[in-house]
């Protein structure tokens, strides 16, 4: 592996995890690797530790504040001037910096900014660029309403940006509850001519479903390179509409052959998030296959760390958030008790769950959902096929 081709490195106990640039990837390698490409053997190789040494990625929401109003917001976002109270607990640049800095002091590889509607704060472009001065890539989720031609061009300085669309023309709308398609559309544009690498984030819910091959039909014909299904959750204004929008049975049940066939149709890279692995482990898949090539479900806390705008951290975008100080995070992500049962769960995992083929892989499913649903983290998803069929006694 050509030394030119690695961004950055991190030690782990096992080894080593290395940054590429091309191919973007993050590869897992032994202690051997590491000392063939010329490191130094680590304390950390002799610590005995199973677990990794801090987050793969960061999801940082830098504000709450965002002008669309979407119904089902998970951050339950405010009209900018609407909440001074939330408005004044913000870190802001400055203490948005410090975040920056403990994640990179622990080798965080990526950290995926957006709120709210970061491009909304004027100096969201300058904490972009400071991310990539400390060595991490940052990321973008935007609606891209803010986008316009005097701003996108400071957008290259994103490894991804992902435009937020449920939907095509109305839509949007009945999805999402506003007009925003042409915004979405424009930002599309923009970024493809400013040569920004550009994807689609389509949250999935009971209203959008059937609607997946017309959002793919329009990806393909924008020439994005990725569009990523995000599982509707409760959570923020979305905890309300929860009921109405979770997938029925039937189209759970159907939902991954359906999205199967239409990325081979499209021929279209297409991201299922991890609350989206039970759907998929539904219908037997090789568990082998999966671990190869790292489909996985719920590794909140343990590859991935939620940051909240006041600096609060939380075991997912999703999840309640816990009083740590990020600039401790060191100690306290190698602690046994923190983010549990984020981390404990496939330990003490309940049936019909404890004797799944798939348990290690799916690790529960998404526990934002159980917790909302049925009352605790610790219970198993009840949107997972195999779970509503024991449930059934089937």
């Amino acid at each position: 592996m050509p030394q030119r081709k690695i961004l950055t490195y991190r030690y782990e106990p096992f080894g080593g995890i290395l940054h590429l640039d091309r191919p973007a990837a993050l590869v897992w390698v032994d202690k051997d690797y590491m000392r063939s490409l010329g490191y130094p053997d680590s304390p950390l190789w002799d610590s005995g530790s199973a677990r990794l040494s801090a987050p793969l990625e960061a999801h940082v929401a830098v504000t709450r504040q965002c002008s669309a109003g979407c119904a089902g917001c998970y951050m339950d976002s405010y009209l900018p001037g609407t909440r001074p109270d939330l408005e004044a607990a913000e870190l802001g640049l400055d203490g948005m910096k410090k975040v920056v800095d403990a994640l990179a002091d622990v080798r965080v590889f990526h950290v995926a900014l957006g709120g709210g509607e970061s491009l909304e704060q004027p100096w969201f472009l300058d904490l972009a660029a400071y991310a990539r001065s400390r060595g991490v890539v940052p990321n973008l989720t935007t609606n891209g309403f803010p986008l316009d031609e005097r701003n996108v061009a400071r957008c290259r300085v994103f490894g991804q940006i992902n435009v937020s669309l449920d939907g095509v023309e109305d839509d949007y709308r009945q999805t999402r509850g506003i007009r925003g398609f042409a915004a979405a559309d424009r930002a599309l544009t923009l970024l493809r001519k400013a040569r920004c690498r550009a994807g689609i984030n389509v949250v999935v819910s009971r209203r959008n479903v059937h609607k997946l091959e017309s959002i793919l039909r329009y990806a393909r014909r924008k020439k994005v390179n990725q569009v990523e299904l995000l599982r509707f959750k409760p959570a923020g204004r979305g905890r309300g509409l929860f009921p109405e929008m979770d997938l029925t049975p039937e189209q759970a049940s159907t939902f991954y052959p359906m999205v199967s066939a239409l990325a081979r149709r499209y021929r279209i890279r297409l991201r299922l998030d991890c609350s989206f692995m039970p759907m998929v482990y539904a219908h037997g898949p090789d568990p082998k296959r999966l671990d190869l090539f790292a489909i996985a479900g719920c590794h909140g806390g343990e590859m991935l760390l939620g940051v909240g705008p006041a600096g609060e951290a939380a075991a997912c975008s999703f999840a309640r958030h816990e009083p740590r100080d990020l600039g401790d995070i060191r100690r306290w992500w190698a602690a046994p008790d923190t983010f549990l049962p984020f981390r404990s769960w496939h330990e003490n995992a309940p049936e019909p769950c404890a004797s799944c083929t798939y348990l290690e892989l799916c690790r529960g499913g998404c526990h934002v959902v159980a917790e909302a649903v049925v009352g605790s983290p610790a219970r198993p998803d009840p949107g997972c096929p195999r779970v509503r069929r024991a449930e059934a006694g089937g």
